[in-house]
């Protein structure tokens, strides 16, 4: 599977959200710039939650203290699937960066970093510092528990309006929505 890559300096979140809609990066972008600021600065994890929630997914969002660094309580979040990881400020990475977690591991929006002429995408198995937030999914407008690709994938399609005041399994979900 490819992964898309950021394509600003700052665009590590812009490339999370993008990965995890399932929806060309410059498209995300275009969105949140028109709903929020422009990310030549980043964005911040408050207003990607927000993002997230005003497309109709459920998104909590998780703070880690790095003087108290719970590695555990870190990993328990940081693990769930579709959740965006902020990982801590470095030398490596000044303002923190994002990845999106999948089944296969976290994915890097500029995993060959510092390289800026031929920026690319891929897999970590492991977060490469400590996790500062998780911007994580708690429940959907399709029921209770984790969004997955294929339900983001139905929710952006439209292809079939289903009752958001409903709980759905999965294969409920894959029956109404993709039908």
């Amino acid at each position: 599977m490819t992964y898309q890559h950021q394509k600003d300096i700052n665009g590590c979140g812009v490339a999370c959200l993008a990965n995890l809609l399932d929806k060309p990066y410059d498209i995300v972008k275009k969105d949140f710039e028109k709903k929020f600021y422009t990310i030549d600065k980043g964005i911040k994890v408050f207003d990607m939650k927000r993002y997230l929630n005003g497309l109709g997914l459920n998104y909590e969002l998780k703070f880690f203290n790095q003087k108290n660094f719970n590695k555990d309580d870190a990993d328990k979040y940081s693990k769930i699937i579709n959740s965006i990881t902020l990982i801590a400020k470095s030398e490596k990475y000044p303002v923190g960066h994002y990845l999106l977690r999948t089944k296969n591991g976290w994915v890097d929006p500029w995993h060959n970093l510092p390289s800026i002429d031929n920026v690319q995408a891929s897999i970590r198995k492991t977060l490469p510092t400590n996790t500062w937030y998780v911007i994580y999914p708690i429940s959907n407008k399709i029921g209770i528990g984790y969004a997955t690709k294929a339900e983001i994938k139905a929710i952006n399609k439209g292809r079939k309006e289903i009752d958001s005041g409903k709980f759905y399994t999965l294969e409920q979900v894959m029956t109404e929505c993709l039908a």
